[in-house]
């Protein structure tokens, strides 16, 4: 299960190196069952706080649980008030081509 915490410390681990306009997040192999939607608005809340004036950017999000995709939907609604865009998945390739990356 993925936490909240997790999610903070790797946006934390990003933002500490050299970070780009393209951010694919792969929860595939993950689950947010443990996660509530305030811990998903907490996130996004937090996010312009630690990345600062990270903008016009896209982040993809892939889930394959259909919960998790949910989830995944309801947190880009969370986001769209930034410049940035931001996209929910169910598998990595599609992703990538949103994101125009091989």
């Amino acid at each position: 299960a993925v936490f909240v915490e997790d999610i903070l410390s790797w946006i934390d681990d990003y933002c500490r190196g050299r970070m780009t306009g393209l951010l694919l997040w792969d929860f595939t192999r993950s689950s947010l069952t443990k996660m509530t939607s305030a811990d998903l608005a907490k996130i996004a809340e937090d996010i312009p706080l630690r990345a600062g004036t990270r903008s016009n950017c896209r982040s993809a999000f892939v889930f394959s649980a259909d919960h998790d995709y949910g989830m995944g939907r309801m947190f880009c609604a969370f986001l769209e008030a930034g410049s940035s865009e931001y996209k929910v998945f169910r598998e990595i390739e599609p992703a990538k081509n949103w994101l125009g990356v091989e």
